[in-house]
Formats: C-alpha cells, structure tokens, sequence
C-alpha cells in the first residue's frame, strides 16, 4: 500500500486477544444443542466421505440414521429448511 494513500493514514484498531471474550460459538447466541453438535458431526462424516452434493449429503444423513430436527428421514427440501433455520 502506497504510504500516502488515504488508506495507509486511517486508524487500524487491532484487538487485543487478552481482553476479548472468545467463546466457541461466537456467532450465535446460545451454545449448539446435542442435536446440532450431533449433525455437525454426521455432516463431517459425510464429506468426509466425498459427499459434494445436496442429494449425496441427504444420502449419508439418512445412511447415518441421523433423523431432521421433526424426526423424519431427510430430504433435499428438508435439509435446505434445516440448514435455513440453524443459520438463521
């Protein structure tokens, strides 16, 4: 960056490590449930094991007999349902 560019003249505020709270789940307001850490675990093992599309993610999550949040086998509506609701 060019020293005398206005960019090189703004405030940088870096922070300091020691005086933030650093909390796992940042991101969110609560700590996952058993539920969510157990898909976050069944999704692992699905790419894992080369799943790169919906219908191959909903494949491995049924073949893992991980239900969805209602206790229904997954489908590719329901897991953009679910995934649009945890990251909501």
């Amino acid at each position: 960056m060019d020293r005398d560019s206005p960019a090189a003249h703004r405030a940088v505020r870096i922070e300091n490590p020691d005086e933030v709270g650093n909390t796992a789940w940042q991101s969110r307001a609560v700590e996952p449930t058993a539920y969510e850490n157990a898909l976050a675990d069944a999704l692992e093992q699905a790419f894992e094991h080369g799943a790169q599309s919906l219908e191959q993610i909903v494949y491995s999550l049924n073949a893992q007999a991980l239900a969805d949040p209602d206790q229904r086998a997954w489908t590719v509506d329901r897991f953009r349902a679910a995934m649009a609701r945890l990251g909501a």
